[in-house]
This record gives C-alpha cells, structure tokens and sequence, in this order.
C-alpha cells in the first residue's frame, strides 16, 4: 500500500512513516493502509483502535441484513423500506446526511431505498469514509449514497440544484464532565472533530437552505 500512503500523505499533509521506521511519540493519531483498508488509531491520551469504515460487516452489516426483520427506528421515521407508505412507494426519497461521521445512519438509509447525499468537512474523515465507500463499491446500497468531502455550506453548493427532500442531522455533543465516556469509536470522532464547529457549520447551512432538519 505504499504509492496509497504517499498519495494520501500529499492529500492530507502529513508524514509518511514506512513500516521500519519508529513511530513518532508526538502523534495524536495514526492512519495505516492494511488487508482491511484504510484504519484510524488514536495514540493519546489512550489509544483506540485501529477504527475503520466498514459499511459490511459487524454491526452495521448486521442492521443492513436484519432490516426487513427488525424494526429499526430510523427507516420507519422517514417511511422507508418495510415502513414504505403506498402513496409514496414510487417516490425516491432523497435526504442529505450532514453530520456523516462513521456512516452508519446514512448507509442504513441508503439500504432501505433513500438516495443519500452526505458530506463530511474534515479531511481524514473523509479519506476514512471514501476508503469505506469503495471497499463497499460491489453492493449495490453504495450507488445510493453520493459522498462529498467538505463542509455543509460547499456541500449546498454542490447539490443545489438536487431537491432534497429531508435533512438528516445528528450532531456531537462533547462530554460532560462527570458523565459515562462513550464508545471508543466515538470519543476517537470527538477527538477528531470538534463536535461544536461541526454543528455551528451545519446551522449555518440550513439557514442558507431555509429548509427543516430531522
């Protein structure tokens, strides 16, 4: 995966380190090409990881291959799938998901029928997600979702011309003190992204959009 490596280290502006040279004590996070994909792991202040996107297996694999079974909240709130209204069964729902982060909501969405339009602002999330994207590229739920690396507002830009039927937002909140951590993946993603300019980004989009979130 070296030509990978070097390529993304252009794209991201960070260092490469090749599999005999040291890890340098300083990295908060290490991003590492493997047999699986593209893998995240925090370094400090605990380690967590590796994380990747993985759209077809564990379990958000699971959730896709129990959906007609399971009664799964967020398909029924927009009337997907199982859950289609018959007044609305020729209709091809489309939403945009602007707080994409590890994919699952969007990619459930996306199995249950909707066309999703996602975005994600920050650059190594968006190397994680495009990586998951195409190891997911033989299903066919991957033609559903259309990613785009950037922010909300450069996302409206982009897809303007679309008519978006609904927004999907589902913002990070930081962790209060005193409060039970959340799962590594996620306080790895709150880590990451400051979960505050996430949603202030967000907002402002909607404003530009005049249009109502879920």
């Amino acid at each position: 995966e070296t030509p990978k490596a070097a390529q993304l280290g252009r794209e991201l502006n960070i260092n490469v380190i090749y599999n005999n040279e040291p890890i340098t004590k300083d990295a908060d996070f290490l991003l590492r090409f493997d047999a699986e994909g593209l893998g995240i792991t925090q370094m400090r202040p605990q380690k967590i990881g590796p994380v990747r996107v993985d759209f077809l297996s564990g379990e958000l694999g699971f959730r896709v291959r129990t959906l007609r079974s399971q009664k799964q909240l967020l398909p029924r709130i927009f009337q997907l799938g199982p859950h289609l209204k018959k007044s609305g069964a020729h209709k091809s729902v489309r939403i945009a998901d602007l707080t994409f982060g590890w994919g699952m909501d969007g990619w459930i969405l996306a199995a249950a029928g909707a066309e999703v339009y996602a975005c994600e602002r920050n650059p190594i999330m968006s190397a994680l997600i495009k990586d998951g994207h195409y190891r997911a590229k033989d299903s066919p739920i991957s033609n559903r979702l259309h990613f785009f690396p950037g922010d909300a507002q450069k996302f409206y830009e982009q897809f303007q011309e679309i008519k978006i039927d609904y927004v999907y937002i589902d913002p990070m909140y930081p962790t209060r003190p005193g409060s039970a951590l959340p799962p590594g993946e996620i306080q790895l993603l709150q880590n990451l992204i400051a979960p505050a300019t996430e949603t202030d980004d967000v907002l402002d989009a909607l404003d530009t959009w005049k249009i109502w979130a879920i």
